[in-house]
């Protein structure tokens, strides 16, 4: 991880911006650090008296250790100059403040821009959410628990690190100690853009990809999950199912705590708008030769609701818009479900259902509304068109409820679905089991 250090040693402030975007503000007399992943524009901004002198020291560190100290110093004055260098890295570009009046001048620093390290690597991810911002004029503060009032779009940059375990965000810190090993995602960037910004260079992004490449994914996630955690999620489904595409999620303003179920349950109806709009455009403007869908927990009630609007708006232009849908440890009520499943046969090529007997957090909610929910046996599930799939042989966390993204097993038979379109009867580790009725379904794992 390559960490810039900046301490500012006289009294002035400086803001510190990366490709525009205001990332840190570092006070007179303070030190403070960010995070930089890849080349691009450093921008400081210094406030202080006209006539005064300024100056900060810059640390380059990689993994802890000092790699490149540099420092900027200079008297705030309405003059400019340039200095250039044979090697450019990162330009950062030192304005002064004083009394309304500007004065730059542009410094070119030999500055190195990635870790020497190949294996670890940087993935990154699409989003669109209907959050609020935390800083409403700059979204790469982050998003928020509470609703905003317009669908927002971007990109993630997320550090995947050598050492990641395919399934897993990273490990408990006790694992850590003992292995001294960060093996983390960390995520590096939030990048916001313009509706047609996200969707051109979505497009961009695949049309420069083979044919057998150019798929998109949507995660849609559940109950109890922040903005940040989402983003996390969704780059590690895509990087463990290697999608070269484009892989992105739909964050709805979860409360991201476990006392915040009943305000999870009120936020995500009102999410259904947001989550048809960005669904029916990622199919039609996105530019992916295939499509697929992955919607888990209480994500299944968003796209529940809204398919039937997806049907219609989405077929009518592209045919099937979607080439998988996966609904994963689904929150839903059961009977619901199947009043509404027909329509994801007019909109999908495959439906796949994974339920498990051990997801201890929909099996609260079944015992919370008391009735059945689609993502918890028994009974299992099982309807035309649909295939259903019990996870309950292999080994999940404590909860058993976030398997979609770290069960091993469950993450090879999704790949299996997204790049090849496998049917069950012939996907590796898949058993065919009956239920009493004498209705067909699948083991995992047995």
């Amino acid at each position: 991880m390559l960490i810039l250090r900046v301490s500012v040693t006289t009294q002035h402030s400086v803001h510190i911006s990366v490709d525009g975007t205001h990332r840190l503000k570092v006070g007179a007399g303070g030190t403070g650090e960010l995070a930089l992943g890849r080349p691009g524009s450093l921008q400081l901004v210094f406030e202080g008296e006209s006539g005064t002198h300024y100056s900060a020291e810059f640390q380059m560190m990689l993994d802890g250790r000092v790699i490149q100290t540099f420092t900027t110093a200079g008297v705030i004055e309405l003059s400019g100059k340039s200095v250039a260098s044979e090697r450019v890295f990162v330009r950062r570009t030192v304005l002064g403040v004083s009394a309304g009046e500007t004065f730059s001048f542009e410094e070119t620093v030999n500055i190195p821009t990635s870790a020497p390290d190949p294996d670890n690597a940087e993935y990154t991810v699409f989003y669109g959410t209907n959050r609020a911002r935390i800083d409403e004029v700059d979204p790469s503060r982050g998003y928020s628990g509470e609703r905003g009032k317009r669908i927002d779009y971007g990109s993630c940059r997320v550090f995947i690190p050598k050492s990641h375990k395919i399934g897993s965000l990273g490990s408990a810190w006790w694992k850590r100690l003992i292995t001294v090993t960060d093996d983390r995602l960390k995520l590096l960037e939030i990048r916001g853009t313009s509706a047609e910004a996200h969707w051109q260079e979505m497009s961009e992004r695949l049309a420069k990809l083979a044919d057998d490449d150019r798929e998109g994914v949507v995660f849609v996630h559940g109950y109890n999950v922040t903005f940040e955690e989402a983003a996390l999620r969704a780059a590690q489904i895509g990087f463990d199912l290697s999608i070269k595409g484009a892989m992105a999620f739909f964050s709805w303003p979860s409360q991201g705590t476990l006392r915040g179920y009943p305000a999870d349950e009120a936020t995500i109806d009102v999410s259904e708008d947001a989550i048809e709009s960005y669904l029916s455009d990622f199919a039609v403007r996105s530019g992916a030769r295939r499509v697929h869908l992955i919607a888990h927990s209480m994500g299944n009630r968003g796209v529940m609701r809204t398919i039937h609007r997806i049907a219609s708006a989405a077929h009518g232009r592209t045919g099937v818009p979607f080439d998988q849908i996966i609904l994963a440890a689904a929150d839903v009520d059961a009977d619901k479900f199947r009043s509404l499943a027909a329509a994801y046969t007019q909109v999908a090529r495959r439906t796949t259902l994974y339920v498990s007997e051990k997801d201890r957090a929909v099996e609260a909610s079944h015992w919370l509304h008391r009735f059945p929910r689609l993502g918890f046996t028994p009974p299992v599930f099982v309807m035309d068109k649909m295939d259903t799939v019990s996870v309950s042989n292999i080994d999940l966390t404590l909860l058993g409820h976030g398997y979609v993204g770290a069960a091993r097993d469950v993450l090879k038979d999704m790949h299996e679905l997204i790049r090849h379109g496998t049917p069950p009867e012939k996907r590796f580790g898949l058993k065919e089991a009956k239920t009493d009725e004498g209705e067909r379904y699948w083991l995992i794992g047995a």
